[in-house]
């Protein structure tokens, strides 16, 4: 069986996932398989990378989370995603991700869709 992702509310049916630029990145969901919706746990892979590119085939990231250096925390079919805000402080536009778990020698794609980095307002260099 293959997972499918529990977009609930953070995130649309697609996979989508849109923040704003330069604040603090934390989102947690929950993975489920696509035939019966049971929950899927991700703990069973050795590791998994969530690359967020400008175009699917570039071959360098805009973002990275992952299980090895903590951006990418698994609890059973629930993950959490996070980046400090500094991190976050791309240019505001749409990018892709795709995350892949690795189990062994083989590589399988969770989950994938559009990542949209909307503009902030506010800003610490503002004045009067």
């Amino acid at each position: 069986m293959s997972c499918q992702t529990d977009f609930s509310t953070v995130i649309t049916a697609a996979g989508n996932i849109t923040c704003k630029r330069a604040d603090t990145f934390s989102l947690e969901l929950e993975m489920l398989y696509a035939d019966d919706s049971s929950p899927c746990d991700l703990s069973d892979y050795d590791s998994i990378i969530m690359n967020v590119k400008v175009a699917p085939k570039d071959s360098t990231y805009v973002l990275q989370f992952t299980t090895e250096d903590t951006t990418f925390v698994v609890n059973g079919s629930r993950f959490t995603l996070f980046k400090a805000a500094d991190k976050m402080n791309i240019e505001a536009k749409g990018y892709v991700y795709d995350m892949q778990g690795t189990k062994g020698t083989v590589i399988t794609t969770i989950a994938a869709g559009s990542f949209t980095v909307l503009e902030d307002v506010t800003r610490t260099t503002d004045t009067p």
